[in-house]
């Protein structure tokens, strides 16, 4: 097995977006998870690689990567082929692949809303601002097999959960905690 390793946390869309570009790569790797409940996130290894304690951490060789968008621009750029960036695409992809956090933000508003308990105005307003953040992915696939085009791409591995189901569910999932 090569130097390559990936630490990662169970239920973290940041480490599925690494591990979904290293599988479409073929890329070998260790994979070493750890554990949320238990603060493996802020062990010394972990720390010593990513001093703000967080996952996913990418080592290969000598290189370190943290940062899950850094890290499928690192794997595209160190191992080019197979590409996920199709030739004709790279301005889409690279587009989507850094709107990503706008839609995961969204979701994450509305949950936050409804556990804090807020007034019922304010999440009104979060429900419709994942609306329209959903809207825009939607209008992304349109007549597409994937959102930056004809194949599969870093945007589709960085974007897993939005575009995985068609946003459907995570309409429902809005619906279901918003009322």
């Amino acid at each position: 097995m090569p130097g390559r390793v990936l630490i990662w946390g169970s239920g973290s869309s940041p480490c599925w977006r690494v591990m979904i570009a290293l599988e479409e790569k073929g890329l070998q790797y260790e994979s070493k998870q750890i554990e949320f409940s238990s603060k493996g996130h802020k062990t010394p290894e972990v720390l010593e690689l990513n001093p703000r304690g967080q996952v996913p951490v990418l080592k290969d060789g000598d290189t370190v990567v943290s940062e899950s968008l850094a890290t499928l621009q690192y794997l595209e750029e160190a191992y080019p082929e197979p590409s996920l960036v199709p030739k004709g695409a790279s301005p889409q992809v690279l587009q989507r692949l850094h709107e990503s956090p706008n839609v995961q933000q969204a979701i994450g508003a509305v949950f936050i809303a409804k556990n804090k308990n807020e007034p019922q105005e304010e999440l009104d307003s979060k429900v419709k601002e994942l609306k329209k953040e959903l809207g825009y992915w939607e209008s992304y696939l349109g007549s597409n097999k994937y959102i930056a085009g004809a194949q599969y791409s870093l945007a589709g591995a960085a974007n897993h959960i939005a575009i995985s189901l068609r946003f459907e569910p995570l309409l429902l999932c809005a619906r279901l905690v918003y009322t």
